[in-house]
């Protein structure tokens, strides 16, 4: 008892020392423990917290957390620190037995009357998960239905809580060159063999099947994986503001206990608006075994024909304790956030017949909303490169290629990259231009990527700072692990973005699929 006194006394003052900017050197003797620390504690924006609608304190004291505690990033001293960090909020909240994390809207917790929130750092979660979050999986299929059948039996076979699982597919087929269709193909071949240990095996098919909604478009329609996304986007709706929605794609396999993990992992960054976000890895057998303590490192972009494509990608050893970390980019094979992320910065469908160019608008346009790309910890979702295809090149009409020169302006436009081709007026991006939370400017400089144009090289070099080079495929495997997040400009208006936000929806939606 003395111990764990002597040490909550200890980690508060180091707290509130850090909190007023002053470093300090502390030598640290625990007798209980027989250790002796020196901990060198300076103010580290990214560790802290802005105001959301529960902070840290709150979540740890509230109802049991079934998730575990939050690890923290880094190796070594800065490592160390964040335990500290964490378990002197911890601590606080346990000794001041706090109530129930605050729910979306409500006015922002404070970690206690005489020390409020520091600005900067990433906005709590707003809610806790339980086994009964639901969890959307956003797939678009061009063709591809042996394979996406098959995705939709891995994860619901491999999920820790396959009940609370939606699935929401789009695929391009024509039946008339013998496609497969994702919806029957999964009704024939695997539907049974998931409910058959069941004890009412009709029920447990109609409650998975009203999990599944899947609508189908001609091949000519699916204009790029970027323009079926984007319509996609267009049809979902989330059964609340606290649901979880990973995108990926239609040939993917998952880690036993995907779900829980992965949701594990969002938590672990204490932050709200965060997006997981990584090139998934090969499926291989013994793959969990294989890739266990590791995690894919994706940080910078090169040029491909003039437009910023991301960087290969590294598989990196995790440590115990280590937690996801900011990234400059997204990937489309592996999107795992909050379902208000789909709603507030949709896929721009207007990205057509394009391969290079979706993910970088992304991730700009998540960032200047408010978002930060994190990398996962862990690898739990795997991808089937072995026949990796971009089939949609094939059905592209005579006119398809205006379409592709107007997709370059959009990017060049959203970008601001002068020279790699004609710009629109930005108001025809809309809704899908750059967020207001943050400028394009801010990530050029967070991010140290010139995008391969003069102007954004000279605003690198005016400001003190090396371009990271576009001309290299490979990406540097410590640039990303030493960024830190960027503030956001109105705290209260990205919490009310919880709720409602993003472009207005279609009135007519088609129906999908009669399952």
């Amino acid at each position: 008892m003395w111990n764990k006194s002597v040490r909550f006394f200890l980690i508060s003052s180091l707290r509130r020392l850090q909190q007023f900017c002053v470093p300090v050197v502390l030598l640290t003797v625990v007798c209980a423990g027989g250790w002796v620390t020196v901990v060198l504690l300076t103010t580290d924006s990214s560790d802290a917290l802005e105001p959301g609608p529960a902070t840290a304190g709150s979540l740890a004291a509230s109802e049991p957390r079934p998730y575990g505690p939050l690890p923290s990033n880094g190796t070594g001293w800065s490592r160390l620190r964040g335990r500290l960090k964490a378990r002197s909020f911890r601590d606080w909240a346990t000794h001041n037995n706090r109530g129930a994390a605050a729910a979306a809207g409500n006015e922002p917790e404070q970690a206690s009357s005489t020390s409020p929130l520091v600005p900067g750092g990433p906005i709590s979660p707003s809610t806790l998960p339980t086994p009964t979050t639901p969890v959307y999986l956003i797939l678009s299929a061009f063709r591809d239905g042996l394979r996406c059948a098959r995705t939709l039996n891995y994860a619901i076979k491999k999920a820790k809580y396959p009940e609370r699982l939606e699935f929401r597919v789009m695929q391009a087929l024509d039946e008339k060159l013998h496609d497969v269709s994702c919806a029957q193909h999964f009704k024939d071949f695997y539907l049974q063999e998931l409910c058959k240990t069941k004890t009412n095996a009709h029920a447990c098919e109609r409650e998975i099947l009203a999990q599944v909604k899947i609508w189908t478009i001609p091949l000519e329609q699916g204009m790029g994986p970027a323009h079926q996304r984007g319509m996609l986007n267009e049809l979902l709706e989330f059964k609340s503001t606290d649901a979880f929605c990973m995108t990926t794609d239609s040939h993917m396999d998952f880690h036993h206990d995907w779900d829980e993990i992965t949701i594990n992992d969002w938590m672990s960054t204490n932050n709200e608006f965060a997006v997981l976000t990584a090139y998934p890895m090969a499926m291989m057998n013994g793959q969990e075994e294989a890739y266990e303590g590791s995690h894919v490192d994706l940080c910078g972009y090169f040029l491909e024909n003039g437009i910023p494509r991301g960087k290969t990608g590294a598989n990196l050893p995790t440590n115990r304790g280590d937690k996801p970390y900011l990234t400059m980019n997204w990937a489309a094979g592996l999107s795992f956030h909050r379902c208000h992320a789909d709603r507030n910065v949709p896929v721009d469908k207007n990205l057509k017949f394009i391969f290079t160019g979706e993910e970088v608008n992304r991730a700009t346009r998540l960032w200047t909303n408010g978002y930060d790309l994190y990398l996962p910890s862990r690898v739990t979702v795997y991808h089937d490169y072995s026949s990796a295809k971009q089939e949609f090149w094939s059905f592209q009409g005579g006119e398809s290629y205006l379409d592709a020169r107007e997709s370059r302006k959009r990017l060049a436009t959203l970008l601001e990259m002068e020279g790699v081709s004609d710009m629109l007026p930005k108001e025809q991006l809309e809704p899908y231009g750059l967020g207001t939370q943050r400028t394009l400017e801010q990530w050029i400089e967070w991010s140290c990527v010139d995008l391969g144009t003069d102007r954004w090289r000279k605003l690198l070099r005016d400001k003190g700072k090396e371009p990271s080079p576009s001309k290299s495929t490979d990406g540097s495997h410590d640039f990303c692990q030493q960024l830190r997040r960027t503030p956001v400009r109105d705290v209260a208006l990205l919490n009310a973005s919880i709720a409602s936000g993003g472009p207005p929806q279609p009135s007519n939606k088609p129906a999908p699929l009669d399952l």
